[in-house]
């Protein structure tokens, strides 16, 4: 086993040194010896050396199998240049300060009370909540991060599902935990006591440290850190600060914390908004002074107001259908979705795409919803309902034993000036259709028969647009696959007036010919007949020629009643007579 990562921390700690003071003095960064404490790296010689001189160890103590090593006491008079600017001699501190409370006793003891009473108004005006206190809300149960989701069920145990490359997902609690956050490769999870515990990526330096954390009211994760809040308001921020996500500790007095990727955001007792870091579109809520929930993505950030409104503030898009929205008590953000939880337990969601809308809102009785740049996650109590990008399996669909519908077929489209008519077979057993137009504004209709109209003022002329049919199931049978039909309005528009062929007329008894006249809008009180010598075979009178208009002619209905005709027809006899 190797004992010098221990030995190292014991003989830093010893001194009295920080982990960054003993980077400094190998000449590296403080991430680069974090690792040789941790034991994921090792000294070479040249360090082995350096730092031996530095703590007046051999370099055989430090190599040798024990986790013995000797710890001597070292003033500033056997330490040589090297560790003189970093060593700080508890003995001589002390030291000093007897020596001075010994010659000014009241200086001491008035600083004392002075400081006493100060930090005595402090807890008195900062209000503080008993971690004892807390209970499991709803908002707290759901947490995902690109890779992985973890959620708490009702008996406070957690679960998770997706990536487990870093472990995050193994030996989860089973009791008592009140609020989960996920990281890139770590789950945190907030007990009913105030302790944090910690699963997955983390050094043992974090863990340490995350430990020692007392008395936590709230946490959230970015990408790689983690940030919490104490009971008496104060921030705590661990894990990467490159982007200056954990400038957010400096800020007080605060009620709930949040995160984005590489950003924090923490929201005081007073309701007022701190953020730091990566953190788009932070600036435009520091005004506000009533949220009740807050999310990101890498493209937007939304809030839910105390009255259940919603505001969000976007990169590329305007989410006008979120800004009807009311009564939200939680909301989560994609890069091309916003997603908010209403009272009642329905998910809202305002994106491009209606079949996801369509999927979305048919969730029920849900408790918590998260997202993750480009999937959205809820929690009903029991189980996970996801919806988009599932690379790592982040979530599943269950298996269904139902039989599964066929997809429509025979479709039709009629495009006319006033509307876009849809009309296909019926399929056998299904319970309805959802016809969903992409136009923009949501044209979505469930239907039970086979024909549906839009209005053609939803469409634009020459646009083109995708056609999406679902046939429903219910009992036995599950929804089809979506059909998908792509076309462009061109909306048909008939001539003003028809164009017609005359039948044959010559022929035609005077009674069927008149008839056939009348039929076609031709006044016939203008006809002019005129009877022949002709005598006619049987007893009707028949006609024998026409003048005005002939056989076969192509003509418009306006042009044939501007017509002049005349007809001429045979002589009928009685029996009997010439």
């Amino acid at each position: 086993m190797n004992h010098l990562p221990g030995k190292l921390v014991r003989l830093r700690k010893h001194y009295n040194y920080s982990q960054g003071q003993i980077a400094e003095v190998l000449g590296i960064d403080a991430l680069e010896y974090m690792a040789y404490e941790n034991g994921r790296a090792v000294l070479n010689y040249a360090q082995m050396k350096k730092l031996s001189a530095f703590y007046h160890v051999s370099i055989d103590d430090l190599f040798r199998n024990s986790e013995e090593i000797e710890l001597k006491s070292v003033s500033s008079t056997d330490t040589d240049e090297l560790n003189l600017k970093y060593f700080i001699p508890k003995k001589t501190v002390w030291t000093r300060t007897w020596n001075l409370l010994k010659k000014y006793p009241y200086v001491f003891i008035g600083a004392f009370l002075l400081v006493s009473i100060l930090i005595g108004l402090s807890i008195m005006r900062r209000p503080v909540k008993d971690p004892d206190s807390l209970e499991l809300q709803d908002r707290n149960r759901l947490s995902v991060s690109e890779s992985s989701v973890v959620w708490i069920m009702d008996d406070g145990s957690v679960k998770g599902s997706g990536d487990d490359s870093y472990g995050q997902l193994e030996g989860l609690p089973e009791s008592g935990i009140l609020k989960v956050a996920e990281g890139q490769g770590f789950t945190v999870v907030l007990g009913s006591e105030g302790r944090l515990a910690t699963y997955g990526g983390m050094t043992p330096k974090m863990i340490e440290e995350i430990s020692s954390w007392k008395n936590i009211t709230d946490i959230a994760a970015g990408e790689s850190h983690l940030v919490a809040v104490d009971s008496r308001g104060r921030v705590m921020c661990i894990g990467d600060d490159s982007n200056g996500q954990c400038e957010i500790s400096s800020v007080s007095n605060i009620e709930r914390v949040y995160a984005s990727d590489k950003g924090s955001i923490a929201i005081s007792r007073d309701g007022k908004i701190f953020s730091s870091g990566d953190f788009f579109g932070a600036s435009m809520f520091k005004n506000f002074t009533d949220i009740r929930d807050i999310a990101s993505s890498s493209e937007n950030t939304v809030i839910v107001r105390e009255d259940g409104s919603v505001r969000y503030y976007a990169k590329n898009r305007s989410f006008f259908e979120a800004e009807t929205w009311s009564d939200i008590v939680d909301v989560a953000c994609g890069n091309n979705f916003i997603a908010g939880l209403d009272s009642n337990g329905k998910v809202h969601i305002d994106i491009d795409s209606y079949i996801i809308r369509t999927e979305v809102e048919s969730w029920e009785n849900i408790k918590a919803i998260d997202a993750d740049d480009e999937y959205l996650i809820a929690f009903d109590g029991e189980k996970i309902y996801g919806i988009g990008k599932n690379t790592y399996h982040q979530f599943e669909k269950s298996e269904s034993l139902k039989t599964t519908l066929a997809q429509v077929s025979g479709v039709n489209l009629n495009m006319s000036e006033d509307a876009v008519t849809v009309r296909f077979d019926p399929v056998a057993n299904a319970s309805g259709y959802v016809v969903s137009i992409d136009a923009g504004i949501g044209l979505s209709q469930y239907i039970r028969n086979e024909e549906v109209s839009f209005s053609a003022d939803n469409f634009t002329e020459q646009a083109s647009y995708t056609l999406t049919i679902i046939t429903k199931g219910e009992d036995d049978y599950e929804d089809s696959a979506p059909l998908v039909y792509n076309f462009t309005y061109v909306p048909y528009v008939p001539p003003q007036e028809d164009v017609f062929t005359l039948d044959e007329l010559i022929g035609k008894t005077v009674t069927n010919f008149e008839a056939y006249l009348k039929g076609l809008d031709y006044d016939i009180t203008r006809l002019t007949r005129v009877e022949t010598e002709e005598i006619c075979e049987g007893e009707e009178a028949i006609v024998t020629g026409v003048s005005g208009i002939y056989e076969h002619e192509s003509i418009r209905k306006s042009e044939l009643q501007q017509r002049q005709i005349t007809y001429s027809y045979c002589k009928v006899v009685p029996n009997g007579e010439e």
